[in-house]
């Protein structure tokens, strides 16, 4: 009789906490500023007690929640930053770092990056409940919560400064813009509304076969550039488009060359290229771009993206070809030399070192070689070496030097040499009206 009224006992208890669970799971909804933070219960905490983090742990002093991921590269340069603050205010300031990323990848990602391999911030790992309670897109994502639970602020990663930590702790109002990833234009209360929106709205875009719209910056938008690309579902579906908001005019030539145009592959006067460049610090010359055209030719659809330019600027621009100086990475095996060994992967870059095992060449060659020199030329890979194949690399020279990098680049059968290769160029004149 007593052993089954203990199971009986044990079966409810179970049951009551899978129905808890769900029934949170169904009633998360978002915080804003102003709302207090639940007492929640957390596991898979690395650098945490024993990896179980109750919420209750940080009453009674302010918290900053920060979301992250390992390929952001902003996060990660800010992590050490972050973590001295709360070594500064350790007594009076709690961090957690959060990422929705596994357990095991962040533990070996902390053990092999050596920005961080100090760091000593406790994070959440595989999260699913935070990011539900503070929705985001894009990070750095920080929440600001004071001492009694209450959301003060949600920033970027910009916000993280000695005067703006001691207003949080001092209860004092923090007055920090915004970051709000979820923003969106409510079409039905702008009154008039251009054809394209009703098209839109009613028609699922189907009526448009051809819309474009330039406008200058745009508060609440980030600088995002994207690419052409087919539209595959909602509005629009079926039609090529390609959107920026809040770039510049070069961001637009390049692409419609599919590609960076460098300085000396561009022909143009002083004022047409201050005009390419824009103004961040006051926001001139900095546009909203964007193409949508049933025809899905990508031919057309850069000339009528030429033609935009243009008719807009009162310019005329052509593109042809031309012999330019570049940079050119070459192998007198194919490569071989670079093929990594197998070891684990690794790298770090500090000073002149740039240290890398068992990386794929295409990010070493896109993110950090065709960076590393004057932006003045192009740099061509022409090692023969497939994107994905992981090489090693490790290197300890000046990039302002071509002669000490080759002297480096020797042992893997590699070298880099300025020479002239065909290329597109760009021709930018005033109209004459």
């Amino acid at each position: 009789m007593k052993l089954k009224f203990l199971i009986a006992c044990v079966f409810l208890f179970l049951y009551g906490i899978v129905a808890l669970s769900q029934a949170l799971t169904q009633k998360i909804v978002p915080l804003k500023i102003g709302d207090k933070l639940p007492y929640l219960v957390f596991k898979d905490v690395i650098r945490y007690k024993n990896g179980r983090l109750d919420l209750k742990d940080f009453k009674g002093k302010p918290l900053i929640i920060d979301f992250w991921f390992t390929y952001c590269g902003v996060c990660v340069a800010e992590m050490p930053h972050l973590d001295s603050m709360r070594a500064r205010y350790s007594d009076k300031l709690n961090v957690l770092l959060t990422t929705f990323e596994p357990k095991n990848e962040i533990e070996s990602f902390f053990v092999k990056t050596h920005k961080v391999k100090n760091v000593t911030l406790p994070s959440l790992t595989s999260d699913t409940i935070l990011t539900k309670i503070f929705p985001h897109t894009t990070a750095p994502h920080q929440v600001w919560i004071d001492r009694n639970g209450i959301v003060k602020a949600i920033t970027d990663g910009e916000q993280i400064t000695e005067e703006n930590i001691q207003r949080l702790i001092s209860g004092a109002e923090l007055n920090l813009p915004l970051k709000d990833d979820t923003r969106q234009i409510e079409i039905d209360k702008l009154g008039y509304q251009p054809m394209v929106f009703i098209d839109n709205k009613f028609n699922a875009g189907k009526s448009t076969e051809f819309y474009s719209f330039l406008g200058g910056y745009m508060e609440g938008l980030g600088a995002v550039i994207g690419s052409p690309g087919i539209v595959k579902q909602g509005g629009f579906s079926g039609c090529l488009m390609m959107s920026m908001s809040n770039g510049n005019l070069s961001a637009l030539y390049d692409r419609i060359n599919s590609k960076q145009f460098y300085p000396n592959q561009i022909q143009c006067d002083e004022s047409i290229l201050a005009k390419l460049t824009g103004d961040w610090s006051n926001k001139k010359d900095i546009f909203c771009y964007e193409l949508i055209s049933r025809d899905t030719n990508i031919v057309n659809f850069k000339r009528r993206m030429l033609l935009d330019i243009d008719n807009s600027f009162n310019l005329t621009s052509l593109i042809t070809k031309k012999m330019v100086k570049c940079y050119v990475i070459k192998s007198t095996n194919n490569g071989e030399s670079l093929i990594s060994k197998g070891s684990d992967r690794d790298s770090f870059m500090e000073g002149n070192v740039r240290h890398f095992v068992n990386i794929p060449w295409w990010a070493i060659f896109e993110n950090f070689i065709s960076g590393s020199f004057n932006p003045k030329y192009e740099v061509i890979d022409e090692t023969k070496l497939l994107r994905n194949t992981k090489v090693d690399l490790n290197i300890l020279a000046n990039w302002n030097d071509l002669a000490e990098v080759n002297e480096q680049l020797l042992k893997y059968n590699v070298k880099i040499v300025v020479e002239e290769r065909l290329k597109n160029f760009l021709t930018i004149n005033k109209r004459n009206n």
